[in-house]
């Protein structure tokens, strides 16, 4: 459910659209295109939004590709902040 709610984080209007360019992203749960992106846990970068709910990704293999981000999820931002709370005194 978490990998959802993280998509739709990109799924976003024009005006927010920016902030998702930039992303690093990974397979999502509805992803369908073999190894496109060099295969799972490979990493992109979102490029541009190409239309509503729908994404450029550049994969870190070098291919780039439009994929879906709206009522289907084929990418997911990849979260790799660091885990726990951070406690300031």
């Amino acid at each position: 459910m978490a990998e959802v709610a993280a998509a739709e984080a990109i799924a976003e209007p024009a005006e927010s659209a920016a902030e998702g360019i930039g992303c690093r992203v990974v397979r999502g749960p509805d992803w369908k295109w073999n190894r496109q992106d060099g295969g799972d846990g490979h990493v992109g970068t979102v490029r541009s939004f190409e239309g509503e709910g729908e994404v450029l990704v550049l994969w870190d293999n070098g291919t780039a590709a439009n994929y879906r981000c709206s009522s289907h999820f084929d990418i997911r931002i990849l979260d790799s902040a660091p885990a726990g709370l951070k406690f300031i005194p």
